[in-house]
């Protein structure tokens, strides 16, 4: 399962969600404007932003062609 952790207003949040569904590609969503505990675990993984996604071990933060890449290849 893919994690990712968002916050409300962040657009590139919007984008990478948006993205997943298209691809139909399930996600976990960690949205730090609604719980506190997903900031601190934030905070824990040495994040510096959202959206921060965790993908089969691996981290990246943003949403980029990178991200892309590895999100189309991930095995469903």
């Amino acid at each position: 399962m893919i994690t990712i952790y968002t916050r409300n207003g962040c657009s590139f949040c919007e984008d990478i969600k948006f993205f997943m569904k298209q691809n139909g590609i399930k996600f976990l969503e960690k949205n730090l404007s609604e719980k506190k505990i997903y900031y601190d675990e934030l905070v824990e993984l040495g994040a510096t932003g959202v959206p921060y996604t965790l993908i089969k071990n691996q981290s990246y933060t943003g949403f980029n062609e990178i991200v892309k890449t590895e999100l189309s290849n991930y095995d469903k």
